[in-house]
């Protein structure tokens, strides 16, 4: 991870028909000035190590599970006495639509900032990784998020 960004490494994301069952390439994601400021906050991480380490492992050295976040979800609803309706996977979409509703972004720019795999007859003709775009568009759902979450304290 660099300073404002994280990637994710090449076939850590599960391969598609578009992959062609190769490997998936890595992922680069921008990291905007509220998700840094909440990564220093977090207690016991270190840079290089894993902001969300397998606690069985008893470390920063090893990857939390992928059940883990579902798991934490589950708790969190039952602690809030809702019934368990939704997924960590659903916060991907949230924010996919919320891209669309409040930021107005382009489809290929967000489905670039989820990692997802175009058509192909954009795969063959779009080559570019809208990189500036995904940091503009982050900064500014970081502002959003942080502004409900300011307005809810």
């Amino acid at each position: 991870m660099s300073n404002d960004s994280w990637t994710m490494p090449a076939g850590y994301r599960k391969a598609t028909k578009a992959d062609n069952g190769r490997p998936t390439k890595a992922h680069r994601v921008h990291l905007s000035a509220p998700a840094l400021a909440e990564l220093e906050r977090i207690r016991g991480w270190e840079r290089g190590g894993f902001v969300f380490p397998d606690r069985k492992e008893g470390g920063t050295h090893a990857p939390i599970e992928r059940q883990s976040l579902a798991r934490v979800a589950a708790r969190l609803c039952i602690r809030l006495k809702m019934k368990p309706t939704w997924t960590p996977h659903d916060l991907r979409r949230t924010a996919r639509t919320g891209w669309s509703d409040v930021l107005k972004l382009d489809p290929i720019v967000a489905e670039k900032m989820l990692g997802h795999a175009l058509p192909a007859i954009l795969r063959v003709y779009d080559r570019g990784e809208q990189w500036e775009e995904r940091v503009d568009a982050l900064e500014r759902w970081g502002a959003h998020v942080l502004a409900l979450v300011e307005a809810e304290e």
